[in-house]
């Protein structure tokens, strides 16, 4: 009886401890799971923050490169007008050179007519 009593006190014992394990590896797995969509969760929040705060740097790009391109064409006409002014000064002196050159040519000219 003894031998008995002591045998069942173990196997209660056993079925106790295997309970536990059994309840330790479930409530385990539940924190797993627990912990992986929270981590999911998290990744998701800063997915969607990482996005949006992409798409606000994008935005400010997009404008930084209008304003530049405004102010690079503000001054590409600003130098072709100076251009054209260097143009005009350098066509007028050349047709002024020309125009007194021919003046001395058709002088001199006449002069050697009246001589003859």
């Amino acid at each position: 009886r003894i031998a008995r009593g002591r045998a069942a006190r173990q196997l209660e014992i056993k079925k106790q401890e295997s309970a536990l394990k059994i309840q330790s590896f479930f409530r385990g797995s539940e924190a797993r799971k627990d912990f992986h969509r929270h981590q999911n969760a998290a990744i998701r929040i800063q997915s969607v923050h990482r996005g949006a705060a992409g798409r606000e740097r994008a935005k400010a790009n997009r404008a930084a490169r209008k304003i530049q391109s405004v102010q690079r064409g503000r001054q590409q006409r600003a130098v072709l007008k100076e251009q054209k002014k260097a143009v005009t000064k350098i066509s007028a002196a050349t047709r002024g050179y020309l125009q007194r050159k021919h003046n001395v040519e058709e002088k001199r000219r006449k002069e050697e007519q009246a001589a003859v």
